[in-house]
């Protein structure tokens, strides 16, 4: 068993093949950097997630950057990890579905690759952790809900690239007071006090 009391972050390799027992055989608040390295499986999503609800009381920040062949992060592959408080995606994802990360309550830090074009329905809802986001460029499609009730976040970057939006996008982001959006977008600006979208192209608020 690998052990840590809550202080500094201690760091950890594995493999894809073994990342499944290394988690569930943690002990203590840790933080733990587990460090995953190989060829993504058809089963690996679900094997960390297993493993991160088997042992909720270790705090896990997750490097998957090392992890081969991962193109997309499955509905919800993550969904209520609350232990989970960082995570390090490969830049080969293209694509984050829903519920990916959805009641992920812990996770503090997350940076979305550059690869990625589509962030579908509720993929960071209910992240009461999160306090800022940057959307890269490449995004073009922010599904609805897609960081709903992100209660704790403050701060949000929208690419010149971002073309669509669905309703709702910052339900219930009560400390949302500074969404910056890259002044090239011909389809969103924000408004004067950066606390709401204004969509051009349709000519409404509040979307």
């Amino acid at each position: 068993f690998l052990s840590a009391t809550f202080c500094e972050t201690i760091e950890y390799h594995t493999t894809v093949e073994n990342v499944k027992s290394f988690i569930t055989n943690l002990k203590g608040e840790g933080p733990f950097k587990v460090v995953v390295s190989g060829k993504m499986k058809s089963y690996t999503t679900y094997a960390i997630k297993t493993a991160l609800h088997k042992n909720p009381t270790v705090n896990v920040e997750l490097d998957l950057s090392n992890v081969k062949d991962m193109t997309y992060v499955d509905k919800l592959d993550f969904s209520y990890c609350t232990n989970l408080v960082a995570i390090i995606l490969p830049d080969t994802i293209e694509y984050i579905g829903e519920l990916a990360f959805s009641g992920c309550s812990n996770l503090k830090k997350i940076t979305i690759p550059k690869k990625v074009t589509d962030i579908s329905v509720q993929a960071f809802s209910k992240c009461t952790s999160l306090t800022s986001i940057v959307i890269p460029e490449n995004v073009t499609r922010i599904c609805s809900s897609a960081f709903g009730w992100c209660t704790q976040l403050e701060t949000v970057y929208l690419p010149e690239s971002l073309e669509s939006i669905g309703a709702n996008i910052f339900a219930g982001c009560t400390n949302l007071t500074n969404i910056i959006v890259d002044e090239k977008n011909d389809f969103l600006s924000s408004s004067d006090n950066k606390r709401i979208l204004y969509n051009k192209i349709l000519n409404i608020y509040n979307i």
